[in-house]
């Protein structure tokens, strides 16, 4: 099930990635059109009147933007660094979880107590610290609006917080109960996760705001190689 469920808003999420690839980068015909020679060349081979060199050359943009978050600190505000710290907390504790959950979901979720120096058990424990405090601290600021952005909120704001603070605090529910040897309490545990876990999954990975993880760095990604290939460069 948890492969089906991975496949299901895999495909949906790349269609709706390849959908926003096809309006960002527009016609190929507003690209300056190479020489013979030069589309001769194996990285001048063109996507959508793009050589796909500038694709390669410009990945980087794309995962540093991922990884980092990194325009939520631009204005150099105390305000902002601690809105980017509290971003990056949830992001890479979401990620950190997905991948522990959809990559290694058979080491992550065993039969076996894992001594607590295992790096997946770490792993988890750092995951849900970020998620916890960063998501808390969403849902105070959004309370008190305490910045600009959070003067007004979207009751999509508030589902996502909800259901990714609930998923993550009934996970660490679960394990608790694992580690009080408490068999009963782990099944009812589980069951009241994945009510919760599921259904943020399948609405928030493919439509709602977990997409900007995907969707932002990739059209910055996109502009930049639209950039370059409107230049000629």
């Amino acid at each position: 099930l948890d492969l089906i469920l991975l496949v299901l808003l895999s495909t949906v999420l790349l269609v709706n990635a390849s959908r926003m690839f096809r309006l960002v980068m527009g016609s190929p015909e507003q690209y300056p059109r190479l020489s013979l020679s030069a589309r001769q060349e194996a990285g001048n081979i063109a996507i959508r009147g793009v050589p796909v060199r500038y694709f390669i050359e410009e990945a980087k943009t794309f995962f540093v933007h991922f990884a980092t978050q990194k325009n939520f600190a631009s204005c150099g505000t105390k305000s902002a660094k601690m809105a980017w710290y509290e971003h990056l907390l949830v992001m890479s504790g979401y990620s950190t979880v997905f991948l522990l959950v959809v990559v290694g979901l058979r080491w992550f979720q065993t039969d076996t107590m894992q001594p607590i120096w295992n790096p997946v058990r770490l792993l988890g424990y750092y995951a849900t610290f970020g998620i916890l405090y960063g998501v808390t601290r969403a849902i105070k600021g959004r309370l008190a609006k305490d910045r600009a952005a959070r003067a007004h909120s979207h009751s999509s704001d508030w589902v996502f917080l909800v259901m990714l603070w609930l998923t993550a605090f009934t996970g660490i529910l679960v394990h608790a109960a694992r580690l009080a040897d408490w068999p009963l309490g782990v099944y009812a545990l589980y069951v009241v996760h994945l009510m919760v876990a599921v259904p943020m999954l399948a609405v928030e990975v493919p439509f709602a705001k977990w997409a900007h993880q995907l969707y932002r760095p990739l059209v910055l990604y996109l502009m930049k190689v639209k950039a370059r290939a409107l230049a000629g460069e």
